[in-house]
C-alpha cells in the first residue's frame, strides 16, 4: 500500500509569508496616517473648545458689568457714581496703580442680584460699617444677609468708592476687611451704599520661564489667580465709548440721592457745597460757569458722528489722563472718561497644547513648536467679539 503525505512545499510556504508581509505593510502605511489625522483633529477640537470656553466666560461677565442697587438710596446702574470697567487689575494685594493701562487686562464691577444691599449710617473706623438696611433687605438676618466672605462694594453720589470682604456681622453692625492695599482704604461717610457685589479681574497670565500661557481672573480679597482657559497665547480688550459729556437731568440734582440725576457718571453738589478736592459745587464730571451759577460739563465732546451718537474707540492716553473722580488726592480714583464706556471688543487667540502641532513662529503660530510636518500642523485660532454690557446702555 503506498501512503500519500498532504502538506505544503517551501516554495509556497515562502510566497504565502511575502503575500501576508505585503498585506500587512500595506495596512499599516494606511493606519499610520490615520492616526496622525485623529491626533490632528483631536487638537484642532481642542483649540477651538478653549476658544468657546474664555468667550463664553467673558462675555458672561461682561454682560452684568455696572448692575447697581436697586433699592434705598443710590439706585441704578454703577456707570452714575463709578467707573464699572477698569483697564487694570484693582482690588488685590497686587493691584495696579489708577493711571495704568493694560491691553490684556480687565476688571468688572457690578453689585449680585441679592436683596443684601443697604446704606451706610457711620463708618467706625477702616473695618467697621453701621447699617441702614434697605427695603427689601433679610430683616430677619444680621447685617442685611451680608455672611462672612463675601464681597461689598461700598461707593457714594460723589465717587468715592472701594471693596471689602466682610468678616462678619452682628445686627446693624458689619466687620470687614480690606480687599487691596490698606493704603488705599477710603473712610465713607453717612449714606453711602453698600452692596453684596463681584470685583474679578481677568488677564492674560504669560510665564515663558514655565511656559504658561492661561487666561485667569482673581476676585477681590485674593491675589491668587485661578485658571480659566490654558494656551490662551493672546488676549486684547479695546473700549468704545460714548462721545457725548453727562449732563445734567434737572436743576435740582438728587437732593435726596435717591435715583441718578445725570446721563452718566458722579452728580455735582449744590453750589457751595464741596464734597471733593474740587471746589465748590464742581465734580470729577461737572464744574462751574464764570458766574458761578451754572454747572457745566467737564469732559469734551469726543469727535464722531454728527448726531453723536456712534461710539468711539477710546485709546489708553483717554483712559490714563484724568480728569480724577472722585478726585486725584483719592487713593481709589479712576479716569473719569472710564465713565463713557458703553462696549468692550474682546480678542482672543489660542493655540494647540503639543508641541509637535505648532511650526515656526510666524502667521500661524504666536510660539513655536517642534513640528515640521505641514500637514500635521495645528493653527493658533482666533477670535473677536463685542459686548455692549445691557446696564451701561439702557438710556442711549
Amino acid at each position: 500500500m503506498i501512503f500519500r503525505q498532504e502538506g505544503y512545499s517551501l516554495i509556497e510556504l515562502v510566497v504565502a509569508a511575502g503575500i501576508a508581509v505585503a498585506a500587512v505593510s500595506a495596512a499599516l502605511s494606511a493606519v499610520g496616517p490615520l492616526q496622525g489625522v485623529f491626533a490632528t483633529r483631536l487638537e484642532e477640537a481642542d483649540v477651538q473648545q478653549r476658544l468657546r470656553v474664555a468667550s463664553d466666560v467673558l462675555s458672561r461677565d461682561l454682560a452684568m458689568a455696572g448692575a447697581g442697587a436697586y433699592a434705598g438710596r443710590l439706585t441704578g446702574a454703577l456707570n452714575y457714581y463709578v467707573a464699572p470697567i477698569l483697564p487694570y487689575r484693582f482690588g488685590t494685594s497686587d493691584a495696579d496703580q489708577p493711571d495704568t493701562f493694560r491691553p490684556d487686562t480687565m476688571t468688572l464691577l457690578y453689585v449680585a442680584p441679592t436683596p443684601s444691599q443697604a446704606t451706610i449710617t457711620a463708618q467706625i473706623d477702616s473695618n467697621d460699617f453701621v447699617l441702614d438696611a434697605d427695603p427689601g433687605c433679610p430683616a430677619a438676618l444680621d447685617a442685611c444677609g451680608l455672611k462672612p466672605h463675601d464681597t461689598v462694594l461700598v461707593y457714594d453720589a460723589a465717587g468715592h468708592f472701594d471693596a471689602f470682604t466682610v468678616a462678619g456681622g452682628a445686627g446693624n453692625s458689619l466687620a470687614v476687611s480690606h480687599s487691596g492695599p490698606a493704603a488705599a482704604s477710603t473712610i465713607f461717610g453717612a449714606g453711602a451704599k453698600i452692596a453684596a457685589a463681584v470685583e474679578r479681574t481677568y488677564r492674560l497670565r504669560a510665564d515663558t520661564a514655565t511656559h504658561t500661557y492661561q487666561l485667569v481672573s482673581s476676585d477681590a480679597g485674593s491675589s491668587a489667580d485661578v485658571p480659566v482657559v490654558d494656551h490662551l497665547v493672546a488676549l486684547r480688550f479695546e473700549y468704545y465709548g460714548d462721545p457725548q459729556p453727562p449732563v445734567l437731568r434737572s436743576s435740582t440734582c438728587g437732593a435726596d440721592q435717591r435715583s441718578p440725576c445725570t446721563t452718566y457718571g458722579p452728580q455735582p453738589p449744590p453750589l457751595g457745597v464741596q464734597t471733593t478736592a474740587y471746589p465748590a459745587g464742581e465734580s470729577c464730571t461737572f464744574l462751574l460757569d464764570p458766574t458761578g451759577r451754572v454747572q457745566l460739563p467737564r469732559l469734551e465732546t469726543l469727535a464722531g458722528d454728527p448726531d453723536g451718537r456712534e461710539l468711539v474707540r477710546l485709546s489708553a492716553s483717554q483712559l490714563t489722563d484724568g480728569p480724577w473722580c472722585p478726585d486725584s488726592l483719592s487713593a481709589n480714583r479712576f479716569d473719569a472718561d472710564l465713565l463713557r464706556i458703553r462696549k468692550v471688543t474682546v480678542t482672543l487667540r489660542t493655540e494647540a497644547a503639543s508641541d509637535s502641532a505648532r511650526g515656526p513662529i510666524g502667521a500661524l503660530f504666536v510660539r513655536a513648536g517642534t513640528g515640521r510636518d505641514v500637514n500635521r500642523f495645528v493653527p493658533d485660532e482666533e477670535i473677536s467679539f463685542q459686548v455692549s454690557p445691557r446696564n451701561l446702555n439702557w438710556n442711549r
